[in-house]
């Protein structure tokens, strides 16, 4: 194998590596805030000053979207060329996929007040099934058996993972 190839494939293997740790140290740190480090989720508990509880998992969701849209207006001014899109592309596809993420996040969020970390992992996994399904439905995608197979793997992977 050629140095070129082998630094390309070490470098994604890099970034799944560092997708996964960040991806799990938040789900845990989430866990952590909205239940006051409890292993299992009690929404009657109350703090006894001394770990974190902030038990409102949709108000984290909107100051993690509004930093978010302040890091993006920070890069955009950054950026020589901005591209402008039509008012039909933000309505048709922008919008939704927006409000599709922030929907995502909340209720993820909203599940650590009641489901165990394992539990919500399990549940998470089930996640590429739901966008083929979708996608199939709304036509963005052929139902194909080597498709289906991957995703069906892929989610079977995650699950026993």
């Amino acid at each position: 194998m050629e140095a070129s190839k082998r630094r390309k494939i070490s470098e994604a293997l890099l970034c799944v590596l560092f997708y996964y740790c960040c991806s799990i140290s938040l789900t845990l740190l989430n866990k952590y805030i909205f239940t006051g480090g409890n292993a299992e989720p009690d929404p009657n508990r109350s703090g006894n000053g001394e770990d974190i509880r902030f038990p409102f998992p949709l108000t984290m969701t909107l100051l993690h979207m509004t930093i978010s849209f302040l890091l993006t207006l920070l890069v955009r001014q950054c950026r020589v060329a901005v591209p402008v899109l039509p008012r039909e592309v933000y309505m048709k596809r922008l919008i939704p996929v927006g409000v599709a993420t922030g929907l995502d996040i909340g209720l993820s969020n909203l599940s650590f007040l009641f489901l165990t970390v394992s539990f919500y992992q399990i549940v998470k996994s089930g996640v590429p099934l739901f966008v083929l399904a979708f996608a199939f439905a709304l036509k963005l995608e052929e139902p194909t058996p080597p498709l289906i197979g991957a995703v069906v793997s892929i989610a079977g992977g995650i699950a026993v993972a």
